[in-house]
């Protein structure tokens, strides 16, 4: 995962950097490192980001459901 697409992930959540920094446990400044591409983006972040992605497209695909 590069900068750009760590970026779209959360822009797509539509959370602010600080939002999505609490809730994949970092703080905002370094959230703002790995999305300006200054600091590497740690595998286990990386892989906590795209299944915190994965699951909240489950959520949202579950709530478009009508039962």
């Amino acid at each position: 995962m590069d900068k750009e697409q760590i970026k779209q992930t959360r822009l797509d959540a539509g959370m602010t950097q600080a939002e999505y920094a609490e809730n994949i446990g970092v703080s905002l400044r370094t959230y703002a490192y790995y999305e300006a591409g200054e600091k590497p983006i740690p595998k286990t972040v990386s892989k906590l980001i795209s299944a915190y992605s994965r699951i909240e497209s489950l959520l949202i695909q579950l709530s478009a459901k009508k039962y």
